[in-house]
Protein backbone atom coordinates (compact mmCIF):
# COMPACT_ATOMS: atom_id res chain seq x y z
CA UNK A 1 0.00 0.00 0.00
CA UNK A 2 1.51 3.17 -1.33
CA UNK A 3 1.62 6.34 1.55
CA UNK A 4 -1.52 8.47 1.35
CA UNK A 5 -1.29 12.01 1.49
CA UNK A 6 -4.44 13.31 3.72
CA UNK A 7 -5.80 16.65 3.12
CA UNK A 8 -8.16 18.28 5.68
CA UNK A 9 -10.68 20.90 5.53
CA UNK A 10 -11.02 23.12 8.81
CA UNK A 11 -14.35 24.57 9.54
CA UNK A 12 -16.88 22.38 9.85
CA UNK A 13 -14.25 19.16 8.81
CA UNK A 14 -11.77 19.66 12.03
CA UNK A 15 -13.63 21.92 14.15
CA UNK A 16 -16.14 24.37 14.91
CA UNK A 17 -14.96 27.94 15.07
CA UNK A 18 -18.73 29.67 15.62
CA UNK A 19 -18.75 31.97 13.10
CA UNK A 20 -16.12 33.40 14.42
CA UNK A 21 -15.19 34.49 10.64
CA UNK A 22 -18.48 35.77 9.61
CA UNK A 23 -17.80 38.22 12.69
CA UNK A 24 -14.79 39.47 11.63
CA UNK A 25 -15.37 39.68 7.64
CA UNK A 26 -18.49 41.69 8.43
CA UNK A 27 -16.34 43.81 11.19
CA UNK A 28 -13.17 44.12 8.93
CA UNK A 29 -15.00 45.44 5.75
CA UNK A 30 -17.87 47.49 7.23
CA UNK A 31 -13.95 49.71 8.53
CA UNK A 32 -12.34 49.32 5.25
CA UNK A 33 -15.97 50.66 3.45
CA UNK A 34 -16.74 53.21 5.94
CA UNK A 35 -20.21 51.64 6.02
CA UNK A 36 -21.77 48.75 7.52
CA UNK A 37 -21.65 45.69 5.19
CA UNK A 38 -23.87 42.24 5.69
CA UNK A 39 -22.56 38.78 4.79
CA UNK A 40 -26.35 37.38 5.00
CA UNK A 41 -27.04 35.22 2.23
CA UNK A 42 -23.51 34.73 1.45
CA UNK A 43 -22.24 31.11 1.27
CA UNK A 44 -18.84 30.60 3.29
CA UNK A 45 -18.49 27.09 3.25
CA UNK A 46 -16.16 25.79 0.89
CA UNK A 47 -15.14 29.01 -0.43
CA UNK A 48 -12.00 30.97 0.17
CA UNK A 49 -11.74 33.58 2.10
CA UNK A 50 -10.91 36.11 -0.64
CA UNK A 51 -13.81 34.76 -2.73
CA UNK A 52 -16.06 35.16 0.05
CA UNK A 53 -14.83 38.43 0.06
CA UNK A 54 -15.52 39.53 -3.29
CA UNK A 55 -19.27 37.96 -3.20
CA UNK A 56 -19.87 40.38 -0.07
CA UNK A 57 -18.64 43.04 -1.73
CA UNK A 58 -20.76 42.28 -4.81
CA UNK A 59 -23.68 42.32 -2.99
CA UNK A 60 -22.69 45.68 -1.32
CA UNK A 61 -22.45 47.08 -5.21
CA UNK A 62 -18.76 47.32 -5.20
CA UNK A 63 -17.20 46.55 -8.86
CA UNK A 64 -14.81 43.82 -9.00
CA UNK A 65 -12.23 45.68 -9.36
CA UNK A 66 -12.61 47.88 -6.32
CA UNK A 67 -13.57 44.42 -4.17
CA UNK A 68 -10.38 43.30 -5.01
CA UNK A 69 -8.42 46.14 -3.92
CA UNK A 70 -10.87 46.69 -0.47
CA UNK A 71 -10.38 42.22 -0.38
CA UNK A 72 -6.44 42.73 -0.39
CA UNK A 73 -6.32 45.78 2.77
CA UNK A 74 -9.24 43.60 4.67
CA UNK A 75 -7.64 40.18 4.59
CA UNK A 76 -4.78 41.73 6.31
CA UNK A 77 -7.00 43.41 8.55
CA UNK A 78 -8.50 40.05 9.29
CA UNK A 79 -5.27 38.23 9.98
CA UNK A 80 -4.72 40.88 12.82
CA UNK A 81 -7.94 40.76 14.54
CA UNK A 82 -8.21 36.74 14.00
CA UNK A 83 -4.94 36.80 16.15
CA UNK A 84 -6.81 38.44 19.14
CA UNK A 85 -10.38 36.18 18.70
CA UNK A 86 -8.96 33.13 18.00
CA UNK A 87 -8.72 31.20 21.40
CA UNK A 88 -8.80 27.92 22.61
CA UNK A 89 -12.44 29.00 24.39
CA UNK A 90 -13.44 30.28 21.22
CA UNK A 91 -13.35 27.24 19.40
CA UNK A 92 -14.96 23.47 19.23
CA UNK A 93 -12.71 20.60 18.18
CA UNK A 94 -15.48 18.15 16.37
CA UNK A 95 -16.35 14.88 18.18
CA UNK A 96 -13.59 12.17 17.61
CA UNK A 97 -11.18 14.41 15.26
CA UNK A 98 -8.36 14.47 18.23
CA UNK A 99 -8.64 10.63 18.71
CA UNK A 100 -8.77 10.26 14.66
CA UNK A 101 -5.75 12.15 14.03
CA UNK A 102 -3.78 11.11 17.06
CA UNK A 103 -4.36 7.06 15.76
CA UNK A 104 -3.54 7.99 12.24
CA UNK A 105 -0.26 10.18 13.61
CA UNK A 106 1.02 7.05 15.45
CA UNK A 107 -0.25 3.98 13.86
CA UNK A 108 -0.51 4.77 9.94
CA UNK A 109 2.16 6.02 7.41
CA UNK A 110 0.28 8.72 6.23
CA UNK A 111 1.29 12.17 5.19
CA UNK A 112 -1.47 14.62 6.74
CA UNK A 113 -2.12 18.36 5.64
CA UNK A 114 -4.19 21.06 5.18
CA UNK A 115 -6.63 21.73 2.56
CA UNK A 116 -8.78 24.80 3.29
CA UNK A 117 -10.44 28.21 2.13
CA UNK A 118 -9.12 30.12 5.13
CA UNK A 119 -5.98 32.11 4.26
CA UNK A 120 -2.55 30.26 6.29
CA UNK A 121 -2.19 32.34 8.95
CA UNK A 122 -5.62 31.56 10.34
CA UNK A 123 -5.62 28.33 9.43
CA UNK A 124 -2.57 27.36 11.39
CA UNK A 125 -3.88 29.57 14.16
CA UNK A 126 -7.20 27.93 14.33
CA UNK A 127 -5.55 24.31 14.70
CA UNK A 128 -3.13 25.36 16.95
CA UNK A 129 -5.64 26.90 18.98
CA UNK A 130 -7.36 23.63 19.81
CA UNK A 131 -4.02 21.62 20.46
CA UNK A 132 -3.97 19.91 16.48
CA UNK A 133 -1.35 21.81 15.16
CA UNK A 134 1.01 19.02 15.94
CA UNK A 135 -0.31 16.84 13.29
CA UNK A 136 -0.04 19.46 10.50
CA UNK A 137 2.89 21.48 9.26
CA UNK A 138 1.84 22.53 5.42
CA UNK A 139 -0.91 22.83 3.43
CA UNK A 140 -2.87 24.85 0.47
CA UNK A 141 -4.80 27.86 1.79
CA UNK A 142 -7.06 30.73 0.52
CA UNK A 143 -4.15 32.99 0.71
CA UNK A 144 -2.48 30.67 -2.03
CA UNK A 145 -5.44 31.09 -4.37
CA UNK A 146 -8.74 32.23 -4.54
CA UNK A 147 -9.78 29.24 -6.70
CA UNK A 148 -10.31 26.49 -4.47
CA UNK A 149 -9.64 23.95 -7.39
CA UNK A 150 -5.76 25.13 -7.80
CA UNK A 151 -5.53 23.77 -3.96
CA UNK A 152 -4.76 20.19 -4.34
CA UNK A 153 -1.99 21.06 -6.85
CA UNK A 154 -0.54 23.43 -4.11
CA UNK A 155 -0.73 20.76 -1.32
CA UNK A 156 0.66 18.10 -3.46
CA UNK A 157 3.88 20.35 -4.51
CA UNK A 158 4.54 21.25 -1.23
CA UNK A 159 4.43 18.09 0.32
CA UNK A 160 6.70 16.61 -2.28
CA UNK A 161 8.99 19.15 -1.76
CA UNK A 162 8.98 18.46 2.38
CA UNK A 163 8.79 14.87 1.76
CA UNK A 164 11.26 14.35 -1.17
CA UNK A 165 8.59 11.70 -1.71
CA UNK A 166 6.43 11.89 -5.51
CA UNK A 167 3.06 11.78 -4.57
CA UNK A 168 0.10 10.88 -7.89
CA UNK A 169 -3.24 12.39 -7.03
CA UNK A 170 -4.22 8.25 -6.55
CA UNK A 171 -2.22 8.39 -3.15
CA UNK A 172 -4.21 12.00 -2.29
CA UNK A 173 -7.27 12.06 -0.57
CA UNK A 174 -9.64 15.57 0.33
CA UNK A 175 -11.39 15.66 3.45
CA UNK A 176 -14.09 17.96 4.09
CA UNK A 177 -17.64 18.59 4.87
CA UNK A 178 -19.50 20.34 1.45
CA UNK A 179 -19.79 19.63 -2.11
CA UNK A 180 -17.58 22.06 -2.98
CA UNK A 181 -14.57 19.87 -0.92
CA UNK A 182 -16.48 17.15 -3.25
CA UNK A 183 -15.94 19.01 -6.15
CA UNK A 184 -12.66 20.20 -5.49
CA UNK A 185 -11.81 16.39 -5.05
CA UNK A 186 -12.99 15.40 -8.66
CA UNK A 187 -11.28 18.32 -9.96
CA UNK A 188 -7.53 17.19 -9.13
CA UNK A 189 -8.38 13.38 -9.80
CA UNK A 190 -8.33 12.37 -5.81
CA UNK A 191 -10.45 10.88 -3.74
CA UNK A 192 -13.36 12.77 -1.62
CA UNK A 193 -14.21 11.94 2.06
CA UNK A 194 -17.61 13.97 2.71
CA UNK A 195 -18.46 14.24 6.69
CA UNK A 196 -21.70 15.28 7.67
CA UNK A 197 -20.40 17.89 10.45
CA UNK A 198 -20.59 20.99 8.96
CA UNK A 199 -23.66 22.70 7.47
CA UNK A 200 -24.57 20.12 4.97
CA UNK A 201 -26.65 17.04 5.79
CA UNK A 202 -25.63 13.68 4.83
CA UNK A 203 -28.08 13.73 2.29
CA UNK A 204 -27.03 16.67 1.05
CA UNK A 205 -23.31 15.47 0.43
CA UNK A 206 -24.64 12.19 -0.65
CA UNK A 207 -26.12 13.63 -4.01
CA UNK A 208 -22.67 14.87 -4.97
CA UNK A 209 -21.24 11.46 -4.50
CA UNK A 210 -18.59 11.52 -2.91
CA UNK A 211 -16.08 7.96 -2.68
CA UNK A 212 -16.63 7.76 1.18
CA UNK A 213 -19.29 9.35 2.97
CA UNK A 214 -19.03 9.58 7.09
CA UNK A 215 -21.90 11.09 9.38
CA UNK A 216 -18.82 12.02 11.84
CA UNK A 217 -15.45 11.18 13.07
CA UNK A 218 -16.32 9.92 16.91
CA UNK A 219 -15.48 6.65 15.32
CA UNK A 220 -12.44 6.51 13.67
CA UNK A 221 -12.04 3.22 12.36
CA UNK A 222 -15.03 3.78 9.24
CA UNK A 223 -12.61 6.11 7.93
CA UNK A 224 -9.26 4.01 8.07
CA UNK A 225 -10.77 1.01 6.76
CA UNK A 226 -12.42 3.33 3.47
CA UNK A 227 -9.61 4.99 3.18
CA UNK A 228 -6.07 3.81 4.10
CA UNK A 229 -6.90 -0.54 3.93
CA UNK A 230 -8.57 -0.61 0.85
CA UNK A 231 -7.35 0.36 -3.10
CA UNK A 232 -10.68 2.52 -2.89
CA UNK A 233 -12.99 4.29 -0.44
CA UNK A 234 -15.87 2.38 -0.02
CA UNK A 235 -19.27 4.89 -1.15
Amino acid sequence: MSRKLLLFDIDGTLLNAHGIGARLFREVLSRECGRPIASSGIVFSGRTDPQIMYDILDRAGYPRSEAIQITARALKAYTQRARQVVRPSAITTLPGVASMLQTLHVHYDVRLGLLTGNVEETAFGKVHAVGLGQYFDFGAFGSDSEDRQKLPAVALGRAQAKDGVRYTPADCVIIGDSPLDIACARSADMLSVAVATGVHSRQDLQAHLPDLLLSDFADPQPFIDGVLLTQRPIP
